[in-house]
């Protein structure tokens, strides 16, 4: 990730913000949409566009690890997997062989 923008007053395009966070437009109008990044500061033409110092504040919240990755779950261990499905199986075979008296 880039360092700071010098903080003239310029705007900065999508294509600038995509290239400074190694990510592609799509992503970069993601994170817009979750909240992720800042909403554009105005748009001129049809061209979102941000203050370099709205840029700035969001880098240095990403440096400061904000916006950590979150988490992922790990999966059950396939023979985990395999011995609930095997006991889960059994429990509907059980079920299946009942006398129907013990279902009333």
């Amino acid at each position: 990730m880039a360092t700071n923008l010098s903080a003239d007053g310029r705007l900065v395009g999508t294509r600038e913000v995509c290239t400074i966070f190694s990510i592609t437009d799509r992503t970069l109008r993601t994170w817009v949409s979750v909240g992720k990044f800042p909403q554009p500061d105005t748009n001129i033409g049809g061209r979102h566009l941000w203050r370099a110092a709205t840029v700035n504040a969001h880098i240095a919240r990403a440096m400061a690890g904000e916006f950590a990755v979150e988490k992922h779950v790990v999966p059950p261990p396939p023979e985990a997997i395999t011995a609930a499905r095997r006991a889960k199986r059994a429990a509907a075979v059980a079920r299946a062989t009942e006398p129907e008296s013990a279902l009333t």
